[in-house]
């Protein structure tokens, strides 16, 4: 068996206790919007909380209001449909939306950090997701448009041939920012040792 090949089988045979560690310690390090607001949230209300998370989306959106985490975190209390979650769902909410709170200037500015937030949180996830894919009818559905038409500086031809340039073969990587594989942690909310055993399944 090969180097790369026994180390899979080891990060595949690992123990279950290991996993269950690993999603403990990533629940534990996911904090809320803000340290303030961790702190603020173990002894307050729902509302208390959830009053200074809008406060403080309320002042981002102002200036970047193409952060779309902020934008439906925003149009879901201006509807009132925050005050019907419960407290351990507002928390969840805030965790996912603690990137766009965070990188004001953000195009999406959240991430799931479990798959179940999907579904629990749908209310947001779907919002966000016709935004992205722009689908205000809810369609579920990504047009991609390759063409070059109507772009400035193309050659002549229309063709964008590096060889022109006096490169012969050239590499590219692609990177995927949000994959993921069964029994690993979403990359949102992984820490370091369930990440690189995440990265040891895909890559060795």
């Amino acid at each position: 068996m090969s180097k790369r090949s026994s180390k899979a089988s080891e990060a595949v045979a690992e123990p279950e206790r290991l996993e269950r560690m690993d999603s403990s310690m990533s629940a534990a390090m996911v904090g809320l919007a803000s340290k303030d607001e961790a702190k603020a949230a173990g002894g307050k209300k729902k509302e208390d909380f959830l009053a200074k998370s809008v406060e403080r989306a309320t002042a981002i959106a102002k200036d970047f209001p193409d952060n779309r985490a902020v934008k439906h975190f925003l149009a879901l209390h201006g509807k009132g449909k925050l005050a019907s979650l419960d407290s351990a769902l507002v928390k969840r909410l805030l965790r996912c939306i603690n990137t766009g709170l965070e990188n004001h200037d953000s195009g999406l500015g959240c991430y799931a950090m479990s798959p179940s937030d999907y579904e629990d949180l749908s209310l947001f996830f779907d919002a966000i997701c016709n935004d992205y894919h722009n689908n205000p009818g809810g369609e579920k559905t990504h047009t991609t448009n390759w063409s070059l038409k109507g772009v400035e500086g193309l050659p002549a031809d229309g063709q964008l041939d590096i060889s022109k340039l006096g490169l012969k073969e050239v590499g590219a990587w692609g990177h995927c920012g949000r994959g993921n594989r069964k029994g690993c942690a979403l990359i949102s909310c992984a820490v370091l040792a369930a990440r690189c055993r995440r990265d040891s399944l895909f890559f060795f």
